[in-house]
C-alpha cells in the first residue's frame, strides 16, 4: 500500500473519532476511548515524514482526548496528553501553521493546569508544571488576538486568569492583580447577553480573586468581591444552578466576615445569613467537608457578635464548632480538628469572662482548658510555632483564672509553666507586644503564688513586670500600661508586707530599712502613674482601687518619718474617702467598703493623737 492509499484509509478513521467529542456525559468515557483508538489507528498511516501536518493534528487531537478522559488514572492521562501535544509541537512551526500551533499551545496550557490540580503543591514537579502552563498560554496569545479570534483569545485569558490565581510568590498582590486583569479581559467577549453562563462563572472567579487580594484597598476589594458574587447570582440561581449558587453565598459570607473588622457587627450578621443559606445545598449528608467548613465559619462569626444577645450567640458558636467536629477528627483532619478545638476553647474562655454564675463559669473554664490542651496534640512548636505559643498563653490565662474556684497553688504553677513555654517563641525583638503581654501575665501569676519562697516569687513578679514595661512604655499610656503600673505597685508593696515585723526590725538595725521605704515610694509612684490613665468617669473601679492602695501606702509610710507622719495620714484619709465614693455605689462590695472604713477610722484616730 502506497502513501496515498494509506492516507485514504486513515481518513476513514477520522469521522468516528471526531464524532465522539460531543457525546453525552453518560457515555463520554467510552466514546473518548473509541476516539483515542481511532486516532492511534490513524497514526499507522500518518507519519511525521510523509504527512507531517496530519500527523501533528492527530497528535494534537490525542492530547485533547486524553485531557478530556477524566477517570481514576487522571494523572497518567494528563501526562499522556502533554506527551502527545509535545509531539505535535515538534512537527508544527509557528510560521507554517500558526492557528494549529496556537491551538496546541492552548491545549498544552489546559492540560498542564489540570495536571497541577491533581498534584500536591509540594510535589517535586508542581512548580515546573505550572510554569509550563504559563508559557504555553502566553504563547497561544501571541496568535489569538481579540480583533481576529475573540473567542479563542477570551478562553485563553480565562485559563491564564486561573493560572495566576494558583501562582504563589513574594508579591501575591501583583499576581492576583494579573489574574483579575485576565478575567476582566475575558469579560469583553463573554458578556451577560452573549454568554450568560461563562459571564456568571467569570464574575464568580473575579470575586474570588478580589477576596484573596491581601493588600492595598482591602475594604474596597471586599466590596468589589461582593459585587461580583451578586452579579454571578443573577444567573446562578438556587433553582437553575444550586451548587454555584451555594458557593457564591459561601464566599460572600467570607467577604462579609472579613469586612466586620472595619464595618461592624451588621456585616457579621450578613455573613451568618449567607453561610446559613449555603447550607441548604451543602448538607452534612451530601457534602460533609463543605458542611463542616461552613459550620466552622459560622461559629467564628457568632463568637464575634457582642450586645444584648451575646450569650445566645456564644451558645450558637459552641453548637457550630461541635457540629464541625462531627466531621473533623484527629485521625482524618488533624489540622482542621485542632483549629476548631482551639476556637471552641477560646469561645469557652470568652464565656467564662462574660458569665457571672459561679458553676456556669467553672464549666466554661474547664471546657476551655480541655479543648486547648487537646489542640496541643497538633499545634506543636516544630510545626506551628506561633500557634503553639499562643495556645500556651491562653492556657496560662485559663489556669490562672481557675484559682477563683480551686484556690489550688498548683494551678498557678501550671499557669507559670505555660507562660514560660510561650516565651520560648515570643521574644522582645520579633514579637514585642506578645512578649510583653506574656511577661505581664507571668508577673501576675508569680504575685498570686503563695507557696514556697514568697519573697522570691514577688521578686520574679517585679522582674516580669519591668520587662513588660520596656515595651508598654514605648507604646504610650494605655489600659494595659495602667494595669501593669497597678500590678507593679502591688508587687512593691507586697515586698514590704512580706518582710514582716521581725525582719523589718533587723533591717532597721542593719541600715536596710531605707530600702523598704524606697519600695513603698516606688509602689506609690506606680499607683499615681496608673491614675493618670484611670479616671473616675471612665474606669471608676480601677480608679477607686488605686486610691485605696495609695491610701494604704501613705498609711504605711507614716511609720517611717515622724516629721512627715501627719502629711501621709491626711493624704491616706483623702485617698480612702475617694475610694469609698465609688465602692459604696457598687453591688456586692460590702467587704471592701468595710475594710476601707476600718482603715479610715484608724487614720483618723492617729491624726487625733498626733
Amino acid at each position: 500500500m502506497n502513501n496515498q492509499e494509506k492516507r485514504e484509509d486513515v481518513d476513514i478513521q477520522y469521522p468516528p473519532g471526531l464524532s465522539h467529542n460531543d457525546a453525552p456525559d453518560s457515555v463520554k468515557v467510552a466514546t473518548l476511548e473509541k476516539s483515542i483508538m481511532g486516532y492511534q489507528t490513524a497514526l499507522n498511516g500518518y507519519t511525521p515524514d510523509t504527512f507531517p501536518l496530519e500527523w501533528a493534528t492527530t497528535q494534537y487531537l490525542l492530547g485533547v482526548a486524553y485531557y478530556q478522559l477524566r477517570t481514576q488514572n487522571a494523572i497518567e492521562h494528563l501526562r499522556t496528553s502533554l506527551a502527545h501535544l509535545q509531539n505535535a509541537l515538534e512537527a508544527v512551526m509557528h510560521d507554517a501553521a500558526p492557528a494549529l500551533w496556537a491551538d496546541i499551545h492552548y491545549q498544552q496550557g489546559l492540560s498542564a493546569l489540570a495536571l497541577y490540580g491533581q498534584l500536591t503543591p509540594t510535589h517535586v514537579q508542581a512548580a515546573s508544571v505550572l510554569r509550563k502552563a504559563k508559557v504555553s498560554l502566553q504563547s497561544a496569545l501571541t496568535v489569538y488576538r481579540f480583533e481576529k479570534k475573540p473567542l479563542h483569545w477570551a478562553k485563553a485569558q480565562c485559563a491564564l486568569g486561573d493560572l495566576y490565581s494558583l501562582l504563589s510568590g513574594d508579591d501575591r498582590q501583583v499576581i492576583l492583580a494579573r489574574a483579575a486583569a485576565c478575567y476582566h479581559a475575558a469579560l469583553r467577549v463573554f458578556t451577560h447577553a452573549a454568554d450568560p453562563q461563562r459571564w456568571a462563572k467569570l464574575e464568580h472567579l473575579l470575586g474570588n480573586v478580589y477576596l484573596l487580594m491581601p493588600e492595598g484597598h482591602r475594604v474596597e476589594n471586599l466590596y468589589q468581591a461582593l459585587a461580583c458574587y451578586e452579579a454571578a447570582l443573577q444567573v446562578h440561581t438556587y433553582e437553575a444552578h444550586p451548587h454555584e449558587w451555594a458557593d457564591a453565598l459561601y464566599h460572600s459570607g467570607n467577604a462579609y466576615r472579613e469586612l466586620a473588622r472595619s464595618e461592624g457587627e451588621e456585616t457579621l450578621r450578613r455573613a451568618i445569613d449567607c453561610y446559613e443559606q449555603s447550607l441548604r445545598i451543602y448538607t452534612f449528608e451530601q457534602f460533609p467537608l463543605q458542611w463542616a467548613e461552613i459550620q466552622g465559619h459560622l461559629g467564628f462569626s457568632y463568637s464575634l457578635i457582642d450586645g444584648e444577645r451575646e450569650r445566645e450567640y456564644e451558645q450558637a458558636a459552641i453548637t457550630c464548632f461541635r457540629n464541625a467536629l462531627r466531621v473533623y477528627t484527629l485521625a482524618n483532619s488533624p489540622t482542621e480538628w485542632a483549629k476548631i478545638n482551639n476556637m471552641l476553647g477560646l469561645t469557652y474562655l470568652e464565656m467564662f469572662e462574660n458569665h457571672k454564675e459561679g458553676e456556669q463559669q467553672r464549666h466554661c473554664l474547664e471546657e476551655a482548658i480541655r479543648c486547648l490542651e487537646q489542640t496541643l496534640q497538633v499545634y506543636t512548636r516544630e510545626d506551628f510555632a506561633l500557634g503553639w505559643a499562643l495556645l500556651h498563653m491562653h492556657l496560662g490565662n485559663a489556669y490562672r483564672n481557675r484559682i477563683v474556684f480551686s484556690e489550688a497553688q498548683n494551678d498557678l504553677q501550671l499557669a507559670i509553666h505555660h507562660y514560660e513555654e510561650a516565651l520560648q517563641v515570643y521574644n522582645r525583638k520579633a514579637f514585642s507586644s506578645d512578649w510583653a503581654n506574656v511577661q505581664h501575665s507571668l508577673g501576675v501569676s508569680y504575685l498570686l503564688l503563695h507557696d514556697g519562697e514568697r519573697y522570691t516569687h514577688i521578686k520574679k513578679a517585679i522582674a516580669a513586670f519591668r520587662a513588660a514595661l520596656l515595651v508598654y512604655s514605648n507604646q504610650g499610656e494605655s489600659r494595659d500600661w495602667a494595669a501593669l503600673q497597678f500590678h507593679l505597685g502591688n508587687a512593691y508593696r507586697e515586698l514590704q508586707t512580706e518582710f514582716g515585723e521581725s525582719e523589718r526590725d533587723r533591717a532597721a538595725a542593719s541600715g536596710r530599712d531605707g530600702q523598704h521605704r524606697d519600695d513603698l515610694e516606688t509602689a506609690l509612684a506606680c499607683y499615681q502613674g496608673a491614675l493618670r490613665f484611670y479616671t473616675p468617669e471612665k474606669y471608676p473601679l480601677e480608679w477607686a482601687a488605686c486610691q485605696n492602695n495609695s491610701g494604704n501606702i501613705h498609711y504605711e509610710l507614716s511609720e517611717y518619718v515622724l516629721e512627715e507622719r501627719r502629711v501621709h495620714l491626711e493624704v491616706a484619709a483623702s485617698c480612702y474617702e475617694s475610694a469609698l465614693q465609688v465602692f459604696r455605689t457598687l453591688a456586692n462590695a460590702e467587704e471592701q467598703v468595710q475594710g476601707i472604713v476600718q482603715n479610715l477610722e484608724k487614720v483618723w484616730n492617729l491624726l487625733r493623737q498626733a
